[in-house]
């Protein structure tokens, strides 16, 4: 059996008919969402209805032309190897011929509101554990989906929650296959993305933004400051705020032994609270299918409660609900945050502080380049660069694949350089420790300055035919 959803995006509902119709006709039970739906509640429904596998045709946050399938196994984890690499066997040996599709749509069934109903009660529990009997006052929130699914879905979630609703963008609020006002439909791009979220803000003198990618499993959020200028949260900054927030709440959420997971391109912030606070803590590969089964693995052989899986792109997995980052329990969990600091004078910032204060400051300096040269071709030139003498002491060089490669300047400081999986694009990720926050501003400094000067020598950008992002 399969379950089948789709973004809004051009074609993705016929792809999914094609899908169904193959499937169908191959002998499967196929379930098959009739609308188009977030991401996650294709991993949710596998595991929910116990089907085989799953299917979600989406491209995410990338550029509107694009199309993408994304597989899940019957765990509800995205499919790893050898199950990705038979796939790509068949489809390279092209043994295949296509065949005549029967055209009812009738063959197959509907579970999506059952799905739903059952999802929004997962998440109903989470809200009661994170919320208890916190004071329910009107945060001034904007929301918007970018022209996304995310609109009508976070609507109905809040309303079964009984949660006020945020004021929405109204000019991105409803499904657009053409992005119409976004150059990328990313949350990610800061401010690029978040303009007329920011312009909303200033109309309804709100203080924070939320923001859900196209698919709606990636999600950002933005705070007004004092000075008038917006903090946008990155990634790794978000999860912070997300591991200090379950972990003062993990006592009503059903365990006594817990764990988090991260990629191995995002902070290290996990693995000191893991170290200070006594859970157990897991770096993976990049990717959200290596994090997933990671954080399926600790829960099933070590007994763990696994309470925040996340990579820096934004993509936060908030107490397994789905085997897979989840834009809406994200939003709800930061929600839930917000509606703790009790009045429009608490600050995001500040909780951040605290955590830094009890351990210590990750500062980052990430970004990426648009490339044109292909991946293999850019890091054999970087492997090259680095026979010769380097302009920075390099305390190791860690090979991580064809395309990944992580340096690192001494025991606190790191780089990456990696191929996006999905996009043209060469990304970098660094870090260094500061374990004295009266300090974070200048070694914030000295690390970004470090980090350019290295990429430079790395990085000839004309030679490799790359880009800056800004």
């Amino acid at each position: 059996s399969v379950v089948i959803g789709h973004d809004h995006r051009h074609h993705s509902r016929e792809f999914s008919l094609i899908a169904a119709r193959v499937f169908h006709q191959a002998g499967l039970r196929v379930y098959r969402y009739e609308v188009s739906t977030p991401t996650p509640l294709v991993p949710f429904g596998v595991c929910h209805l116990g089907a085989d596998f799953g299917v979600m045709i989406t491209a995410s946050h990338n550029p509107a032309i694009d199309n993408g399938y994304k597989v899940y196994g019957g765990n509800g984890c995205q499919i790893m190897s050898p199950v990705d690499k038979e796939i790509a066997a068949q489809i390279q040996a092209q043994q295949h011929r296509l065949w005549p599709l029967k055209e009812q749509e009738s063959a197959w069934e509907c579970p999506l509101e059952a799905v739903w109903g059952a999802y929004v009660a997962r998440l109903q529990g989470l809200s009661e554990a994170l919320l208890g009997n916190c004071p329910r006052w009107i945060p001034p929130i904007i929301y918007t989906p970018l022209h996304g699914l995310g609109g009508p879905w976070i609507e109905r979630l809040l309303h079964r929650l009984n949660l006020p609703q945020p004021i929405p963008v109204d000019a991105q609020y409803l499904p657009d296959p053409n992005f119409p006002t976004l150059r990328f439909p990313n949350p990610e791009e800061g401010k690029g993305a978040l303009a007329m979220a920011m312009d909303k803000a200033a109309q309804c003198h709100a203080k924070w933004i939320f923001a859900n990618d196209p698919d709606v499993d990636r999600f950002n959020v933005a705070e007004l400051q004092a000075d008038g200028e917006w903090r946008i949260f990155n990634g790794n900054e978000i999860a912070c705020l997300y591991a200090q927030f379950l972990w003062k709440h993990r006592g009503k959420l059903g365990s006594d032994k817990f764990a988090m997971v991260s990629s191995g391109v995002s902070s290290n912030a996990l693995r000191q609270m893991a170290q200070q606070e006594g859970f157990v803590y897991e770096a993976t590969l990049t990717g959200f299918k290596y994090i997933a089964n990671a954080a399926q693995r600790l829960e099933r052989e070590a007994g763990c409660k696994v309470l925040l899986a996340y990579e820096e792109a934004i993509g936060f997995m908030i107490d397994t609900i789905v085997w897979d980052k989840d834009g809406l329990g994200a939003l709800l969990a930061m929600y839930a945050l917000i509606l703790e600091l009790g009045g429009p004078e608490g600050s995001l910032v500040s909780c951040l502080e605290q955590f830094e204060q009890r351990y210590g400051c990750f500062l980052q300096h990430n970004g990426y380049y648009f490339c044109q040269t292909t991946p293999k071709a850019i890091f054999k030139a970087i492997r090259e660069r680095l026979t010769q003498p380097p302009v920075i002491p390099l305390l190791k060089i860690e090979d991580q694949g064809i395309t990944q490669i992580t340096l690192h300047l001494s025991d606190t400081q790191w780089l990456t350089l990696r191929a996006s999986g999905t996009e043209p694009k060469l990304k970098f990720y660094s870090e260094t420790y500061c374990r004295e926050p009266v300090r974070k501003e200048a070694m914030q400094k000295e690390h970004t300055e470090l980090i350019k000067r290295l990429l430079a020598w790395l990085l000839p950008t004309s030679q490799l035919e790359l880009a800056p992002s800004n």
